[in-house]
């Protein structure tokens, strides 16, 4: 079981590392056999043959996001809204 565990990718894993909402653990013949039936999700999919091809397989824990970057785009949406309050009232 562990063995095949180890196969396992999760389809659909974002090219651009986000979230999906439904994600299922698939093997590889399964993943080819989306691809070939053209599956609605395996165009935004890192284990699209096509990324593979030009960018190689994808780790299976994508990166998360800098936790500065995200305090940081949390500051500016702060300080956008003072900017709208201060104007409005």
């Amino acid at each position: 079981m562990a063995l095949q565990e180890q196969s396992l990718q999760i389809c659909p894993t974002r090219i651009d590392g986000s979230p999906v909402l439904l994600a299922h653990k698939v093997d590889r013949s399964r993943c080819q056999d989306r691809q070939r039936k053209r599956y609605h999700k395996c165009f935004t999919c890192a284990w699209n043959n096509n990324y593979v091809a030009a960018h190689g397989e994808p780790s299976q824990a994508p990166e998360p996001k800098p936790l500065a970057a995200v305090e940081e785009a949390e500051v500016q949406v702060s300080r956008d809204l003072e900017e709208t309050v201060t104007r409005v009232g």
